[in-house]
């Protein structure tokens, strides 16, 4: 098991929810979605989250040449610097973030990206910090919470989240090398309207809008 899935979980970590912004505000505000597809995703959002498992994910890897913005891979080397500054590594299922053109080989050095977190580990621990437990995973589970990706489980992944606040990089070549060489680590790639969510969850978290409050 990963040595960075849920590690350190504090209160300050699960103090409050980030953002009330709903989704069809965040849909008619995004540029990166065609005008012409915006109703279509807001209704499949309304029924949000059943079905999700229908949706989200790409019946299969949309190729096998390529790597794609979204992409799910299992157990690569990652690691994140602790309170202490110490080195915590461990291996984890991570997502791509990079844009897909910047992960052609050659392209770019490094690639972006998300390590993964199983629901069931992060419940574990939320236990001991919170009392709230019930309601941190339902928001979760709804994708309030705008740094975290919900994932319902799928093949060999269980219920997780990605969590944008723990991008790491990693080469360009290994995740390539990957891709060629080893491709049963490759998992998942997502649907259409699973990317458009996708896009939507990393573009506000990265760039949310200022509020009159926070200027």
């Amino acid at each position: 098991m990963s040595q960075l899935r849920c590690i350190r979980i504090s209160k300050r970590n699960t103090r409050k929810l980030e953002n009330k912004m709903t989704f069809e505000d965040a849909i008619h505000k995004a540029f990166i979605i065609l005008p012409e597809h915006k109703e279509e995703f807001i209704r499949y959002l309304k029924k949000f989250p059943d079905g999700i498992e229908k949706w989200l994910y790409s019946p299969s890897l949309i190729s096998s040449d390529s790597l794609y913005q979204g992409d799910i891979l299992i157990n690569l080397p990652t690691c994140f610097i602790d309170d202490d500054g110490d080195t915590i590594q461990g291996e984890d299922f991570v997502v791509l973030v990079s844009n897909t053109c910047d992960m052609q080989l050659g392209r770019k050095e490094f690639v972006i990206v998300s390590p993964i977190v199983f629901l069931d580990d992060y419940k574990e621990h939320l236990n001991q910090f919170s009392e709230k437990t019930d309601q941190v995973l339902q928001d979760i589970r709804k994708n309030r919470i705008f740094s975290f990706f919900y994932l319902p489980p799928r093949n060999i992944l269980p219920e997780s989240f990605i969590d944008f606040s723990r991008m790491i990089s990693i080469s360009n070549g290994y995740i390539n090398n990957i891709k060629r060489n080893i491709s049963h680590k490759c998992l998942l790639s997502l649907s259409p309207h699973g990317f458009y969510l996708f896009l939507i969850k990393l573009t506000f978290h990265l760039a949310r809008m200022e509020t009159l409050t926070s200027v």
